[in-house]
C-alpha cells in the first residue's frame, strides 16, 4: 500500500520504493563504535569521532585500537600526569614516566621525565609519543625526554674460582 497520490511519476515511485526497503540493510552500530571490533579500515573515522588528538597511520592496528579505546579517558583527565600515563599506553610506555617527586635527586617542581629507548623506540614513534604528551600535559608541568641507549638479550655472570696457594716466607737474620 502506497501513501503517494496519484499523479506520482515513476522515478518518485522508484524512490519509494528504495527507501521503504533502507531498513533491510544491517547497520552493526555496536560493532562500529567499539574500538576493538571496528574493521581496520574504517579506524580512522572512528578515530576522527572520538577527537583522537594524535593520528599516526603507519602505527600498528593494535596500537591504533588502544589510541582510540583510551580517547575517552584521556580527555576525562586532560591537563593531568593521569592523562599523560593514559596516552603512553598504546605504546607501552605508562611506566616511563617520572615525576619531579621521584627523581634521584628530586627534581624542580611542576616537572616529569619520560625515558625513550633507542632500540625499542623508533624515531618516528618517538616523535608521536612527545607530541601525544605535549598535548595532555598539564600546561604549568614542563617535560623532558631522555633517550637512553640499551642491549636487547641476557647477561649471563660466570664465576671462576681458583685456588691460591699462599706461602709464608719468614726469614731471620742474623749477625
Amino acid at each position: 500500500m502506497s501513501l503517494l497520490p496519484p499523479n506520482t511519476t515513476p522515478q518518485e515511485r522508484v524512490i519509494a520504493e528504495t527507501i521503504a526497503r533502507i531498513s533491510d540493510v544491517p547497520v552493526p552500530l555496536r560493532t562500529l563504535w567499539n574500538p576493538q571490533k571496528c574493521p581496520a579500515n574504517l579506524l580512522p573515522w572512528l578515530a576522527w569521532a572520538l577527537s583522537v588528538d594524535e593520528w599516526d597511520a603507519n602505527w600498528t592496528e593494535q596500537q591504533k585500537r588502544d589510541t582510540i579505546a583510551a580517547s575517552v579517558e584521556v580527555h576525562r583527565k586532560k591537563g593531568t600526569i593521569g592523562a599523560v600515563r593514559k596516552v603512553l599506553e598504546p605504546f607501552g610506555l605508562s611506566n616511563a614516566i617520572q615525576e619531579w617527586w621521584q627523581m634521584e635527586p628530586r627534581g624542580k617542581p611542576y616537572t616529569f621525565r619520560i625515558l625513550l629507548s633507542f632500540i625499542t623506540t623508533p624515531a618516528h614513534i618517538q616523535d608521536s609519543i612527545i607530541s601525544a604528551v605535549r598535548r595532555v600535559k598539564p600546561v604549568r608541568s614542563e617535560m623532558t625526554v631522555e633517550l637512553a641507549t640499551g642491549f636487547l638479550g641476557q647477561v649471563n655472570i660466570v664465576g671462576i674460582l681458583r685456588p691460591i696457594l699462599f706461602a709464608r716466607i719468614s726469614a731471620q737474620i742474623t749477625y
